[in-house]
């Protein structure tokens, strides 16, 4: 979080890359290490990492996110609008739930 409240996107990203190196199924690692190299001018790489985390876990929100912004970003709104429609479906934290 710090590397990335710096903007230091390139320790960011080495930060989950070590993480995916002990566990490449990381939904989050692969959502947040597809966003900063978003961040980082690779867009098209970003949204690989990005769409291999929503595979990991479809359920993940961070990760559906990204990927409807992305979708949109590279003018596909179908592909966004699926994605939102997936987020929609996943239930809110506990606390939210409360409201």
């Amino acid at each position: 979080q710090e590397a990335m409240g710096d903007r230091d996107f390139a320790g960011a990203i080495e930060i989950y890359d070590d993480v995916l190196r002990d566990e490449p199924s990381n939904a989050e690692a692969l959502a947040y290490r597809g966003w900063l190299t978003h961040l980082d001018g690779d867009s098209a790489g970003g949204r690989d990492f990005v769409e291999e985390a929503v595979a990991a876990d479809p359920d993940h929100p961070d990760a559906r996110v990204f990927a409807t912004a992305l979708a949109l970003e590279t003018g596909a709104p179908l592909e966004a609008a699926a994605h939102l429609r997936a987020l929609d479906r996943i239930p809110g934290p506990p606390f939210i739930q409360q409201l």
